[in-house]
């Protein structure tokens, strides 16, 4: 174990649990035959009754925008972030719309180019001078093996390569932005 004692929280261990627990606070609990998931993909409504970042952030005037790797449509993600206040959603479909020839891993775009998709996001957000959220999900870290990015070194062959490259590009997205003075007034 090269992460130490860190452990997730129960019903936060799959996509949208994931997304749901960091964006509403809630954990998920999977419903007899429709669970992990599935769950985002079976009701029109995805947790109609949540009041999330993204509808708070909305009723307040915010630009909410989501960035992911992976596609939208798997486990309700476009479903959830449309009826949750995000006004902007870009994933594997829109990518492959937007870079003709994309290389992609099988999960989605690796995060070396989604996080060059964020920074150039990231400017444009900062620009209009409004006040926005940018939400950016990688897939570099997907279990079980994880995604190295063409750009990152393989060091170890095995998770913790895929760990350090996604550490290092975020720092890096980080760093640029901060450099570019995209930061200052940042939370």
């Amino acid at each position: 174990r090269f992460i130490g004692d860190f452990r997730q929280a129960a019903g936060t261990g799959w996509t949208i649990a994931g997304i749901v627990a960091s964006q509403c606070g809630l954990p998920l609990k999977p419903l007899g035959l429709v669970g992990r998931n599935d769950l985002g993909e079976a009701a029109p409504a995805f947790l109609p009754g949540a009041d999330c970042l993204g509808d708070v952030l909305s009723r307040e005037g915010w630009r909410n925008v989501f960035l992911n790797g992976g596609s939208l449509e798997f486990a309700g993600k476009r479903r959830f972030l449309s009826q949750h206040g995000y006004q902007a959603a870009l994933g594997l479909e829109e990518w492959r719309q937007r870079m003709p020839g994309l290389r992609a891993n099988a999960w989605g775009l690796d995060d070396d180019d989604l996080l060059a998709q964020a920074r150039d996001q990231l400017r444009a957000l900062v620009a209009a001078g409004e006040p926005f959220n940018l939400t950016v999900l990688t897939v570099g870290m997907h279990p079980p093996h994880g995604f190295l990015a063409p750009t990152c070194p393989r060091a170890y062959g095995d998770m913790r390569d895929t760990v350090a490259c996604t550490a290092r590009l975020v720092a890096g997205f980080l760093e640029d932005a901060q450099r570019e003075g995209l930061l200052r007034d940042t939370l």
